[in-house]
Parts: C-alpha cells; structure tokens; sequence
C-alpha cells in the first residue's frame, strides 16, 4: 500500500497536468453545448496555489456567445466551472490516494 500524500505536496508537474485537465473538461462541457460558431469569446483560467497545508483551486470562465443562443452564457461557464473542479477533485484523490467516494476536497 502506497502512503497518501497530500494535496499540497504536488509536484509542480503534477498541478500543470490539474490545470490543463480543467480547461479541457471546461472546453468539452461548453462544446458539447453549444457550437464553435456560437462562442465569440472564450477564456478558462485555473489558479491553483498552494498556501501552508491548503490546496486551493479556482476556476474562473469567461464566455461570450453570440445574440439569440437559446443558452445563457454565465450559467454554461458557472457549469463548466464546476465541472472543471469536480475533475480536478477527482484527480487530486488519484494523485493523493485519497478514497473517491470521500468528500475531503469539496
């Protein structure tokens, strides 16, 4: 049995692969969507700091879409934002050996 490690001893690697998870889980949720030809504007940005014993993860969307989308365009980037979080979550219990069905990273 390998030890747990913990959130905020990710190696730098490790917490650019989290990012790059995000903004493709983000990507493939707003796309399934929506049509390309209906984004005007789309920008994902993941900030994810470690401070002391915390792990701290933001996603922030911003998506523009064209007149007359029968979408919202701040519901579907709030959603993909989530997400986006719940695969990191979901890796971060990989990387770390936490239990998936625990609830430690919500």
């Amino acid at each position: 049995m390998r030890d747990k490690r913990k959130p905020y001893d990710l190696m730098p690697e490790e917490l650019e692969e989290l990012c790059e998870l995000a903004e493709n889980i983000a990507r493939k949720y707003i796309f399934a969507k929506v049509s390309k030809s209906d984004v005007t504007n789309f920008v994902t940005v993941v900030n994810i700091e470690t401070k002391g014993d915390q792990l701290n993860v933001d996603v922030q969307i911003e998506l523009d879409l064209l007149p007359f989308t029968k979408f919202n365009a701040d519901i579907l980037a709030n959603e993909a934002a989530d997400e986006a979080i719940k695969a990191i979550e979901k890796r971060l219990r990989e990387l770390t050996g936490e239990n998936p069905s625990s609830n430690k990273f919500s």
